[in-house]
């Protein structure tokens, strides 16, 4: 490798670094103390959370408390919040760093290998690698407004050289917006100040619901249709004998323009399930225990945004309720008292220096197999079978209405189960009872299924289409830097025997910048980097050859440490199904949440 070369890599990875340490040098911030006998904003929240969590009954495990918004992250809101609490303002912390933080994005996002090795699986975060050009100019039917990247950055950077940030916030916050404007779950930044020290949220959550199943939906705030159905009260004073009254505004703004506008806020490459995530979803708050409001709650990502010190919500009937807006404490304010300290606490990103180990850690022993779990998901009725994380389990509905005898329902409420291989027992076991029981029709509930490890999904699908074979098909947009890595890798790569490999060179076999681990559009093997590698160009890019999985390598499927600790359907010893429903017969029901794994 060329002097050239060394310095290209080393870019790159200092790219990583700041990329991930954020916001690393000290600062001096001109500080607002409160006046008063409690003294400062920061002191008062780090009382306050310890206090918290000396009485915290259930141990030190988690916790959180309200406060009145914005204790510490805004200098400006409404003239009764500043009476109630005097703001420190945090400024935009040395304007050199930031830019140089800007930079090192844009050299981090030049380098299309942006892999993240989760202990189980290699996830190919692809929007970098491939979209760039496309979201900047969408083709036909795209979904989303159009978004200029490196035009977003450039713009930011002005705004630093120009000094429009008036505080570390507004920079911050202009930061992820700029990230979440892609729509690509994968494509996220989460900046240390509105990530780390607290999150907020509003105490009330909405509903979109139709009364009678035929009229279109309207928006309810979720107390009032609990108890209009006799199921507690719920931030509302109408009474179960009152037939609930839509929202009509909120914050003075129509109601579902508002909800659209700030669904646009997030990450999700879909305008329908933007809007579907402002609300309460069953399946979501199932994953969640329990506990999950919706979007416009605070939950999720948006509990990064913040949204105002209160939340008026004006009905159909003219009542106005108003809500004080809350935050939650995230980090430990021990020792917190001012703005520096703030800042030392929250902004200075890890100190961590990477290193390898050869110590294996296997993942644990699944639970007898097939389950034997009949406790049903937050919200769900008792289920035919059930994993023991809840993520996936079967029902028939005539146990409910004997009109649909002949119909089986498939819940998976994600593809993130604890033990993969309990996962695929239990869809097994459930087509295996579907089918005793005369059962011809089959429902697919994903709803809010955020996605999670891919081959969970493939799994599912092979055994529901065993005779399909899945695409899976990915490429990686090429220059300089990637050129350079995958030439390295491969040849590092080159002699890789399975039986003797470290960590690190399975790391790195494993890794799609290795010729010699993936397979083709034809499911052969890649026979030289130039066959893998050699530029394809579309629309103005450079791209690799698509490649998939090898399904058939044991390090990608039944290792516990670095695959995903079973065989997929339709490979090795799990061939030769047959398919239990007829295509007509299945329906399938989704939300369009999935970011990773769509099925």
């Amino acid at each position: 490798m060329s002097p050239r070369d060394l310095l290209l890599v080393e870019m790159l990875f200092l790219g990583l670094m700041v990329v991930v340490l954020v916001s690393g040098t000290p600062y001096h911030p001109h500080i607002q103390k409160r006046s008063g006998t409690f003294g400062s904003p920061c002191a008062q929240v780090a009382e306050s959370s310890a206090a918290a969590m000396r009485e915290n009954v259930f141990g030190n495990i988690f916790f959180f408390f309200r406060f009145k918004i914005l204790l510490i992250l805004l200098p400006k809101l409404s003239q009764q919040s500043q009476q109630n609490w005097h703001m420190i303002a945090l400024p935009l912390f040395h304007s050199t760093n930031k830019k140089l933080q800007i930079l090192s994005m844009q050299l981090f996002l030049m380098w299309n290998g942006n892999l993240v090795k989760h202990y189980k699986m290699c996830y190919l975060q692809s929007l970098i690698e491939l979209d760039i050009a496309y979201v900047k100019s969408p083709p036909q039917g795209y979904l989303m407004p159009a978004v200029d990247i490196w035009g977003g950055f450039k713009k930011i950077l002005s705004n630093i050289e120009s000094n429009v940030y008036a505080n570390e916030h507004a920079f911050q916050a202009d930061l992820f917006a700029s990230f979440n404007a892609v729509h690509d779950g994968h494509f996220r930044f989460l900046p240390d100040l509105l990530s780390k020290a607290v999150s907020f949220s509003r105490p009330v959550s909405l509903v979109s619901v139709s009364k009678d199943g035929t009229e279109l939906p309207k928006i309810y705030e979720r107390g009032d249709i609990l108890d209009f159905n006799g199921i507690g009260n719920f931030n509302t004073t109408k009474g179960n004998s009152s037939l609930p009254s839509e929202v009509v505004k909120i914050n003075g703004e129509d109601a579902v323009t508002y909800l659209n506008s700030l669904a646009q806020l997030g990450a999700l490459q879909d305008p329908d399930a933007l809007y579907n995530n402002m609300f309460f979803e069953m399946a979501i708050n199932a994953q969640n225990w329990g506990g999950y409001g919706g979007y416009f709650a605070g939950d999720g990502r948006f509990g990064l945004i913040y949204p105002g010190p209160n939340t008026t919500l004006e009905f159909a009937n003219e009542t106005i309720n108003v809500y004080e807006n809350q935050a939650s404490v995230l980090g430990n304010f021990t020792q917190v008292t001012d703005g520096e300290t703030f800042y030392q606490r929250f902004c200075t990103g890890p100190h961590i220096q990477k290193t390898w180990s050869n110590i294996t850690y296997p993942f644990p022993p699944p639970p007898p197999l097939p389950p034997v779990s009949v406790e049903p998901a937050v919200g769900f009725p008792v289920p035919i079978v059930i994993s023991g994380d809840r993520q996936v389990s079967g029902y028939f509905l005539d146990e409910h209405d004997p009109k649909y005898a002949d119909v089986a329902v498939l819940s998976m409420l994600s593809f993130a189960p604890n033990f993969p291989i309990e996962f695929q027992s239990v869809v097994e076991t459930f087509i295996s009872k579907a089918r005793a029981a005369g059962k011809t029709k089959l429902v697919i509930d994903l709803s809010g299924n955020g996605g999670g490890t891919i081959l969970v999904g493939y799994d599912a699908f092979r055994q529901l289409f065993p005779t399909i074979i899945q695409d899976g098909f990915t490429r990686f947009r090429e220059h300089e830097a990637f050129n350079i890595l995958s030439e390295q890798i491969s040849m590092y790569s080159t002699k890789f025997d399975a039986t003797t490999a470290d960590n690190e060179q399975i790391f790195a076999y494993l890794t799609p910048p290795n010729y010699h681990y993936d397979l083709n559009e034809t499911n052969q093997r890649f026979l030289t980097h130039e066959d893998k590698f050699a530029p394809r160009e579309f629309n103005g890019d450079k791209f690799t050859a698509n490649m998939r999985w090898n399904l058939n390598d044991p390090l990608t499927t039944i290792n516990t440490t670095w695959g995903v600790g079973e065989t997929i359907t339709g490979y090795g010893n799990r061939q030769n199904f047959t398919q239990p429903f007829e295509s007509i017969d299945i329906v399938m029901v989704r939300a369009c949440p999935c970011l990773i794994c769509f099925f």
